[in-house]
């Protein structure tokens, strides 16, 4: 009889083993779990920052093609004024 008992205290021993372990293993996760977490809230900021870039950058463009919007109704109207000026010394030309 005692030699049943010693085997079960054994394997109440190596159960207590196990729980211990898989109590182990869970804090592990846990741990892990968390690192994760702050990993990848560090890579949403570092995301944030560059969208931020991209709308500044975009930002920009935007306000060079209006100036070039306005550049090019400038040349236009000048393109115009010069074809006018043309064609007026070319009839006055062709008068005489």
């Amino acid at each position: 009889m005692e030699d049943v008992e010693f085997r079960i205290g054994i394997l109440e021993g190596r159960a207590t083993e196990q729980v211990m372990r898989v109590d182990d293993v869970r804090d592990a996760v846990r741990s892990l779990e968390a690192r994760l977490d702050r990993r990848f809230d560090g890579v949403d900021r570092r995301f944030d920052q560059i969208d931020q870039r991209f709308l500044i950058v975009e930002q920009r463009f935007v306000a060079i093609e209006l100036r070039l919007t306005g550049l090019d109704n400038k040349f236009m109207w000048l393109g115009g004024t010069m074809v006018a000026g043309f064609v007026t010394l070319a009839g006055l030309i062709l008068r005489q």
